[in-house]
């Protein structure tokens, strides 16, 4: 379930990231109300939203292989052995 949960958040917020580098690429204004968002809310956007991807992605990747000692999942997996 875990595994599942990763994946899922990784991929919506990889789609986010995606939309957000669309939208600096190809600049278009985006109006709540009367107020226009300013693009710099993209870079942001892409910042925050592509590293919680990757986050996800990775940490999805780590628990399914057991790819290192540090991975947190070995971590957890260590102590329950104790």
């Amino acid at each position: 379930m875990h595994k599942a949960r990763l994946i899922v958040s990784g991929l919506v917020f990889l789609l986010l990231a995606l939309v957000h580098l669309y939208r600096v690429i190809n600049p278009f204004p985006i109006i709540i109300g009367t107020n226009v968002v300013p693009e710099a809310a993209s870079y942001i956007g892409l910042i925050i939203f592509g590293l919680l991807a990757i986050w996800d992605l990775v940490g999805c990747c780590c628990c399914c292989c057991g790819c290192s000692d540090k991975c947190s999942c070995n971590a957890k997996s260590k102590i329950d052995k104790k």
